[in-house]
């Protein structure tokens, strides 16, 4: 599974990145990307299977990512993490067209598991 993480931060970027190492028989980190409007110019050049997104970004947020990349790019699973763990940006996400919503922190059988499911 090519995996694209969209991120602001560097030090979360790089733990996700770590977590998924750990699983490169499954997975495969193409990309990362720290804003919105990053994201969209690489899935055509990474061709990803699934964006980590964020939410809270710079220039463009991960909610108006995920509805472009869902126009835009269909085959692609967005999946949003957030520390926001509210069900109205849940709600809002899946408006978006996000197929899955991660609270952060996670832990590592979260992670892995809800790419693996959602990807299926």
């Amino acid at each position: 599974i090519r995996i694209l993480i969209a991120d602001d931060i560097e030090e979360t970027r790089n733990v996700i990145k770590k977590i998924l190492i750990l699983e490169k028989e499954f997975f495969e980190v193409v990309g990362e990307a720290i804003n919105g409007a990053e994201v969209i110019k690489l899935i055509a050049k990474l061709k990803p299977d699934v964006v980590l997104m964020d939410v809270n970004m710079p220039i463009l947020n991960g909610l108006e990512a995920t509805e472009k990349i869902t126009n835009d790019f269909p085959s692609v699973v967005v999946i949003i993490m957030s520390v926001q763990g509210e069900s109205e940006y849940l709600k809002k996400a899946m408006f978006y067209g996000a197929k899955e919503y991660i609270i952060k922190p996670f832990n590592y059988d979260t992670l892995i598991t809800t790419i693996k499911i959602t990807y299926e």
